[in-house]
């Protein structure tokens, strides 16, 4: 009989850091991929607060689309990535081929969507290398009468691209910084009507692929279940443990406190 995936799907992913897991999972990606790789539990609210294995640039856009998404989104399009973020870092040049393969697709399938014309549309398919980018964007800054400037920050992105030039040397962290800021315009155009399940469902296939430029790690599946089940186990033992101490205790006709 095979495994059945929908048993590690039960581990709920919720946005922001988290003490420790709870009864139904309740972590972000990464703390539920630390998990599933069997490392010592730790909250993550930064990229820092990581184990040297995951990619900073991989993990930066995972914690900032499991922040964003709304829930049910984040269990479809995140949770297929909880074996691959640990082991997922690599070589400079690889997180750096990361971060741009990122930042312009993010360009050339999300904001297009945005464009308001046929023009401008074109304009950002065209993107295809951070050089493209940075030129596109200087031009569409340039454009006072664009009716996207208001909305996507386009000063801040060009900032960030301009970062990864390779005469800036950034160092992996630096990238991953610059790739956040690349995830403000993904939720601008998610709430445009009847975007979201499109953009995020392309957000999770950018991921995808910057995850498959390099290292990735290759979990067992039922490997990592056990463990997130043994996690999700104690938890809820842990929480009965705690309402059997502060509920009150009956002793004949009187309630003592425990």
């Amino acid at each position: 009989m095979g495994f059945d995936f929908n048993k590690m799907l039960a581990w709920k992913l919720r946005a922001g850091s988290h003490k420790f897991p709870g009864p139904h999972g309740g972590t972000c990606i990464n703390e539920a991929a630390i998990v599933a790789a069997g490392l010592e539990y730790r909250p993550v609210s930064d990229i820092s607060d990581l184990p040297d294995c995951f990619s900073p640039v991989i993990a930066e856009f995972a914690l900032r689309l499991n922040d964003t998404m709304p829930a049910n989104l984040r269990q479809k399009y995140l949770m297929p990535f909880v074996l691959r973020l640990a082991g997922s870092a690599d070589t400079r040049k690889i997180e750096h081929e990361r971060a741009v393969l990122i930042m312009t697709r993010v360009i050339r399938e999300i904001i297009s969507l945005a464009a308001p014309t046929p023009h401008l549309a074109a304009q950002f398919h065209k993107v295809d290398s951070l050089e493209r980018a940075v030129d596109t964007l200087r031009v569409v800054i340039d454009d006072k009468n664009n009716p996207l400037i208001t909305h996507y920050k386009f000063s801040a992105l060009l900032a960030a691209l301009v970062s990864l030039c390779p005469a800036c040397k950034p160092t992996p962290r630096e990238m991953a910084s610059a790739v956040s800021v690349f995830v403000s315009p993904i939720v601008a155009t998610a709430v445009l009507p009847n975007r979201k399940t499109a953009v995020y469902a392309i957000a999770g296939r950018i991921l995808d692929s910057a995850l498959a430029m390099g290292n990735q790690g290759s979990g067992v599946v039922e490997i990592a279940s056990e463990r997130m089940e043994s996690a999700r186990t104690q938890a809820a033992a842990k929480k009965s443990a705690r309402v059997r101490q502060t509920a009150p205790q009956k002793t004949g006709n009187q309630l003592v406190d425990a």
